[in-house]
């Protein structure tokens, strides 16, 4: 019971949050958060791809299948600076990787 209590009262929050940005009036404030807000996937990428290479157990480093594309991804963004290349790029490595690992 406890576990449905908490699912549903993070749902009305979440709903809640939503709501709320459009009851909020256009003003200087709500123009301000659109600027920041634009910020967020650019902030949210990097670590999500981080907490895949963060080992799950107290043992070891990163796995290398992981490892490499991430290293790969890093290099196109740092050179074409395009979100679209980065992630075509990283997951063209990750897929080749997960293949050599497999099968080699």
């Amino acid at each position: 019971m406890t576990v449905l209590f908490t699912i549903v009262l993070v749902g009305l929050a979440t709903f809640a949050l939503r709501l709320s940005m459009f009851l909020i009036p256009r003003s200087s404030e709500a123009t301000r958060a659109d600027r920041v807000l634009q910020r967020v996937p650019a902030a949210v990428l990097p670590l999500l791809v981080a907490s895949t290479l963060l080992p799950h157990d107290a043992v070891g480093g990163p796995p290398p299948e992981r490892l490499v594309p991430a290293i790969v991804a890093v290099l196109i963004a740092w050179y074409t600076r395009s979100v679209a290349l980065t992630l075509g790029g990283g997951m063209v490595t990750l897929w080749l990787c997960n293949w050599l690992f497999v099968y080699l």
